[in-house]
């Protein structure tokens, strides 16, 4: 994280014809919470997040990437219900699942979902 990248994101996401649309953003190095907070709230961006790793610092929707491209774990049904419970904190939730397991991992958090009423 730089100023120059703070000036950059702030350019890009002030001048970007957005057409109804709303952003994740996934801030990749060493980002402050706070400034993420912040620009977030500034830029109207989602804090795209693996929730396994960080927790999102804006509310209302979610964006949940989970894993890493080519990671060969499978979540366990217990992560799988950790993972339900930071999810009812938000109104919306997108979940993208990146491990290789992604279609067996995504079921199956979508049956623990779903059986949460």
């Amino acid at each position: 994280m730089t100023d120059e990248n703070v000036a950059n994101l702030r350019r890009f996401f002030r001048e970007v014809d957005r057409d109804g649309r709303r952003f994740a953003w996934e801030p990749r190095g060493a980002w402050p919470d706070e400034l993420v907070h912040d620009l977030c709230g500034e830029l109207d961006l989602t804090h795209a997040v693996d929730p396994f790793r960080q927790t999102p610092v804006t509310t209302g929707l979610a964006y949940f990437r989970i894993g890493r491209a080519g990671e060969r774990r499978s979540y366990s049904d217990q992560e799988l219900r950790r993972l339900s419970d930071l999810a009812s904190r938000f109104e919306i939730v997108y979940a993208m699942f990146n491990n290789m397991p992604r279609v067996g991992d995504a079921e199956r958090f979508q049956a623990i979902l779903d059986s949460r009423g």
